[in-house]
């Protein structure tokens, strides 16, 4: 810009912008095939239960009984 062709960073600011409204054009393509077709959002069920049991059949938290008596023998051997 001090001593050159100031319609060079235009081109420049163009070329950097392109890809990026490319790319949101781009992902907007593909959020609403997504939303058309098997949605973006699992049901209000679910996600109140949990998504765990709905999308993995199984518990991300061992909250079982078993689980329970072994923290507290590990407690208790940490007391020893």
């Amino acid at each position: 810009m001090l001593a050159g062709n100031s319609a060079l960073v235009w081109k420049q600011v163009l070329g950097a912008l392109a890809p990026l409204a490319w790319a949101a054009l781009m992902t907007t393509v593909i959020l609403k095939a997504i939303d058309a077709t098997i949605g973006l959002r699992v049901k209000v069920e679910d996600e109140a239960s949990g998504l765990d049991p709905s999308q993995h059949a199984e518990s991300a938290y061992a909250a079982t009984r078993e689980y329970s008596v072994w923290v507290q023998e590990q407690e208790e051997a940490g007391r020893r």
